[in-house]
């Protein structure tokens, strides 16, 4: 939007810093975990495994986002889903 040419002395005051925000997901506030793959579908046909997390717990997981999955990878999961293979 034009404003004749007058600049707004509040939008080049510095901004006050802020604490980090906590690194978690902006739609859901969810934070994303490292689990390893310690079975996978069979069939291939699902693009499912199952995953242990850290604290021994093990879950379903889509894996369809990340190819080339083997037994013992480490994965980045979120909703379930694996995003990225660490």
């Amino acid at each position: 939007m034009h404003n004749g040419g007058v600049v707004n002395k509040d939008f080049l005051a510095p901004i006050e810093p802020r604490m980090p925000e906590p690194e978690v997901c902006i739609t859901c506030g969810d934070v994303a975990v490292a689990v390893t793959v310690v079975a996978l579908d069979p069939d291939g046909v699902a693009a499912m495994a199952r995953v242990r997390a850290e604290d021994g717990g093990e879950e379903t997981i889509d894996v369809s986002l990340v190819s080339g999955l083997a037994v013992g990878d480490t994965v980045l999961a979120h909703a379930r889903t694996a995003i990225a293979r660490l």
